[in-house]
């Protein structure tokens, strides 16, 4: 009897509990424990959604910003430039939002890792890979994304549809498997901690294999070199390539745009097989890309693009 009494509380604050509170507050699934934000001069921003119209309260190292949720639960907040260091927590709540928290959160230098196999050749597939797997754990002031070959659509996606591997401090699992973690990224980070071993360092590892510039371009970008759908299909068909990945902007929509909102400090990118026997097209569609992927994220128009190409 006594059990039941207590089953019937435990169900009666549930209830209470939800004619109180709407939608939780979720973060951007681009966000996350563990993560690296960008640190000064740059604003981090925090995004995600929560109840539709509601009062919205961010507590971060001691500063408490308001903001109020759109008529579809969004809501974003801009922190106030923090340098380096770290951990933080974050707390978002709402009135009619229960809470949530970014936990172990690190302030530094971001970078987005792009383009095709050569960008997502992972660590365990390269020379000596059991000790630089085993070595990964050396790195703790490095975090890694992972998107992986999953996301493609034909429309912006204001977040990812899925990824592989959430923001992770490296470890023989997070940096040591076939699916994660893109070797050309890691080894660039991890120059930089060794030269900076103060500095965190967040690493976002968005690259597809086989695919070609066209697929990573936004439709403004493609219009400036008045590259075409048609023209694409065209040359995907006389080059074999994989059709899913390699439709203009298919990849830029699914796996750059959901990260235009955060501050990062550059980018490296791999890619250019693809589109071998496409030169002419390439010489105006890279560098169209580049000055797009400038504009658009959050940092404005300067941060360095570092990028490799096929070797003479």
């Amino acid at each position: 009897m006594q059990s039941n009494h207590l089953f019937l509380l435990a169900l009666c604050a549930c209830l209470c509990l939800n004619s109180v509170y709407g939608d939780p507050i979720k973060f951007s699934n681009v966000l996350g424990d563990n993560m690296v934000l960008q640190r000064s001069p740059l604003n981090a921003l925090i995004w995600g959604t929560a109840t539709p119209l509601d009062s919205i309260k961010l507590i971060f190292n001691g500063v408490i910003y308001e903001t109020t949720s759109n008529e579809n639960g969004e809501w974003s907040v801009e922190l106030l430039p923090t340098a380096q260091g770290g951990p933080y927590n974050i707390v978002v709540s709402g009135m009619k939002s229960a809470q949530a928290q970014l936990s172990n959160v690190l302030f530094g230098d971001v970078y987005f890792c792009s383009g095709q196999s050569n960008m997502y050749f992972t660590i365990n597939m390269g020379n000596n890979n059991t000790e630089e797997i085993a070595d990964a754990k050396n790195y703790p002031q490095i975090r890694v994304f992972s998107v992986g070959m999953i996301n493609a659509s034909s429309v912006p996606l204001s977040q990812l549809a899925n990824y592989n591997l959430g923001w992770s401090i490296p470890d023989t699992n997070t940096v040591g498997t076939d699916t994660f973690f893109s070797a050309v990224c890691w080894f660039f980070a991890r120059n930089l901690a060794n030269q900076f071993p103060t500095l965190p360092i967040g690493l976002i590892s968005s690259n597809w294999g086989g695919t070609i510039v066209q697929a990573w371009s936004s439709k403004t970008a493609l219009q400036t070199c008045n590259i075409t759908d048609q023209d694409t299909q065209t040359f995907i068909q006389q080059n074999n390539l994989q059709v899913t990945p390699n439709q203009n902007s298919v990849l830029w929509n699914s796996m750059v745009v959901p990260f235009l909102p955060l501050a990062i400090k550059g980018a490296i990118w791999y890619q250019g097989e693809s589109n071998v026997n496409q030169a002419d097209v390439y010489e105006c569609a890279f560098p169209a890309m580049i000055k797009d992927w400038r504009r658009q994220f959050r940092v404005g128009n300067d941060f360095p693009f570092f990028f490799v190409q096929l070797a003479p």
